[in-house]
C-alpha cells in the first residue's frame, strides 16, 4: 500500500511528458509526412533612387503642372504652339532660380511647343539610356546615334534659349547646348573620348530630366551661334526619321486620327529644323534656292500642325506631301 502514492505520481509524470515530445516532434515531421519542399523566391528588387527620379515624377502637381495659367489658353498658333496651352509657365524642377532673359529674335512658340520640346529630350535620353552602355557598343556604331542625338539636343536647348516664354531648362539652355554641341562634335568617332563625354552627357541627362540643376557652367557669350551648334547632315538623319513617321501616320484616315500627337510632335520638329536650316552660320544658308526649300518644307510642317489641331485628315496629307518633295528638290540640288 505504501508504494500506490509513488506510481500515482510515476504516471503523472508520464502523461504529462508525453505531449512535451509529441510538440517538439511534429513540427520536425510536418514537412516529411506532406512532401512539401520549400518554394524558392525571388529576391527582392532594388532600384536606383536617380533613376526613378529620372523617369517619374514624384510629385505630379508640383513638377509637372507648373506656373501660371497661360494668357494665350485658346489662341490659335501655328505647330505646337501656346494654342495647347503650354508655351508659358515657370522654367520647371532643376532650372536655376529666377527667370532667363529672352533674346529678342524669331518667335520659335510658332513652330515648336515648349511640351514637345520637353518630350524630344526625354526620348533623347531614353536613346541614350540604351545606346551609350559599353565602349565596345559605342564603338561599333554607337557613336553616329549620339552624334545624331546630342546633335538635336543642341539645337533644342538653342531653340529653349531663345524662347519668347519661361520653359524648362530655360536658364541653363546655353550651358546645355554647348555641353551637347561638344559631345557631337566630338561623337565623330567612336574613340575612348567621345565614349567617356558621352558617359557625362548621359549623366546630365538624368539629371536634367529627373529635376535636378546642370552642373556645367554658363558660357561666357550665351548668344547663339550656329554654325557652332550642330552640323546639317545629323538634323537630316532626324529629319528623315520624322518624315518617314509622318508618312506612316498618315497613310490611312484611321491612322491619322490615331496619332494625331505623334504627327503633331514630327510636324513640330519639321519645321523646327527647316527654320534652323535658313539661318546664318549653317551650311548652305546663305544660297537663296537653298534657304528656299527650307521655308517651303517649314511651312508645310506649319500646315501640318494646323492639319492636327483640326482633325484634317486631307490637308494632312496633302502637308505631307510638300514636305517629301521638298526634301527631294533639296537632294537632287545641293547632294
Amino acid at each position: 500500500m505504501a508504494d500506490r502514492p509513488a506510481r500515482r505520481r510515476s504516471s503523472l509524470a508520464g502523461l504529462l511528458i508525453v505531449p512535451a515530445i509529441l510538440s517538439v516532434a511534429v513540427p520536425g515531421t510536418s514537412q516529411e509526412s506532406t512532401g512539401r519542399v520549400p518554394v524558392p523566391r525571388a529576391s527582392r528588387p532594388t532600384f536606383d533612387e536617380r533613376q526613378v527620379r529620372s523617369d517619374w515624377f514624384e510629385n505630379l502637381v508640383d513638377q509637372a503642372l507648373v506656373g501660371t495659367r497661360p494668357d494665350s489658353l485658346g489662341r490659335v498658333v501655328t505647330v505646337g504652339g501656346a494654342g495647347n496651352g503650354s508655351g508659358s509657365g515657370t522654367s520647371g524642377s532643376g532650372d536655376s532660380a529666377g527667370p532667363a532673359p529672352v533674346p529678342a529674335g524669331f518667335d520659335w512658340s510658332t513652330l515648336i511647343g515648349a511640351d514637345v520640346i520637353e518630350d524630344q529630350v526625354k526620348q533623347v535620353k531614353l536613346s541614350t539610356d540604351a545606346n551609350v552602355t559599353t565602349p565596345n557598343k559605342f564603338a561599333g556604331g554607337g557613336y553616329a546615334v549620339s552624334r545624331a542625338d546630342f546633335s538635336v539636343l543642341a539645337m533644342l536647348f538653342a531653340i529653349v534659349h531663345e524662347y519668347p516664354t519661361q520653359v524648362r531648362w530655360k536658364n541653363d539652355a546655353p550651358a546645355l547646348r554647348d555641353a551637347f554641341a561638344r559631345a557631337a562634335a566630338n561623337c565623330k568617332t567612336g574613340s575612348p573620348q567621345a565614349y567617356n563625354e558621352a558617359k557625362l552627357r548621359k549623366q546630365d541627362l538624368i539629371d536634367i530630366v529627373g529635376g535636378n540643376s546642370f552642373s556645367g557652367a554658363a558660357p561666357a557669350e550665351p548668344v547663339n551661334d550656329w554654325a557652332t551648334i550642330c552640323d546639317r547632315a545629323p538634323l537630316m538623319e532626324r529629319l528623315q526619321s520624322a518624315i518617314d513617321r509622318l508618312k506612316e501616320a498618315t497613310s490611312s484616315e484611321a491612322a491619322f486620327q490615331s496619332k494625331l500627337d505623334e504627327i503633331r510632335a514630327e510636324a513640330a520638329m519639321t519645321a523646327a529644323i527647316g527654320h534652323v536650316l535658313t539661318l546664318e552660320g549653317m551650311e548652305d544658308s546663305g544660297e537663296s534656292s537653298y534657304a528656299e526649300i527650307s521655308i517651303e518644307m517649314r511651312d508645310a510642317a506649319t500646315s501640318l500642325g494646323e492639319a492636327v489641331r483640326n482633325s484634317i485628315y486631307d490637308q494632312a496629307v496633302s502637308a505631307v506631301g510638300r514636305i517629301g518633295q521638298s526634301c527631294d528638290r533639296c537632294h537632287n540640288d545641293w547632294r
